[in-house]
């Protein structure tokens, strides 16, 4: 075994704060990247150095191993797949009967968000060609109309 070491340099503590990154403790973490507890407590007290396998299931948990091997470049993994990609991963593993309830549902809440979109912009313009041109400026809160107010608040 190798002499334990506790070092910002090291590989074991820069495991150590990508694990506390994570919110995790050492169960954990194991856990979470498939690996056991006595190897993580190793590798983060420098008794051992993860092997290829380790460092495969460790950068699973969205480390960028680059980082965790050199100290440099960012602590995550930039290269992990974009919010959009993940849903359409787990849209496709569902059966085609749920995936096109999913589907639908996604396609009506994009169209109400739309047109509540285009809702708000009509009313602003609304609001600043007719009602704000035939009323005077508010003085205050008070005596304003709600809509105006939602408008352009004071």
């Amino acid at each position: 075994m190798g002499k334990r070491i506790q070092d910002q340099e090291t590989l074991g503590y820069r495991l150590k704060m990508w694990r506390k990154h994570l919110g995790l403790n050492g169960d954990k973490f194991a856990v979470k990247a498939g690996l056991h507890v006595g190897m993580v407590r190793k590798y983060e007290v420098n008794l051992a150095i993860p092997g290829g396998e380790a460092l495969i299931a460790i950068g699973n948990t969205g480390l960028n191993i680059h980082w965790l091997l050199f100290g440099v470049g960012n602590m995550i993994n930039i290269s992990e797949p974009s919010r959009e990609v993940v849903i359409l991963n787990m849209l496709n593993e569902l059966d085609a009967g749920k995936r096109e309830i999913m589907l639908n549902d996604f396609f009506l809440r994009i169209q109400d968000a739309k047109e509540l979109k285009e809702l708000n912009e009509t009313v602003g313009k609304l609001l600043e060609s007719n009602y704000c041109s035939v009323r005077p400026p508010c003085k205050n809160n008070s005596d304003c109309h709600p809509l105006r107010r939602a408008a352009d608040p004071h």
